[in-house]
């Protein structure tokens, strides 16, 4: 289930620096504090 997450995560942030989209950058970070 983590790796599908992570790889689901890759994609968003593929698509989130194509879309530059801040509030996916932020979703990204939180979720590596965690």
């Amino acid at each position: 289930i983590i790796e599908e997450k992570k790889k689901e995560e890759e994609k968003q942030e593929k698509e989130g620096k194509k879309k530059d989209n801040p509030i996916k950058r932020g979703l990204d970070k939180l979720k590596e504090l965690i």
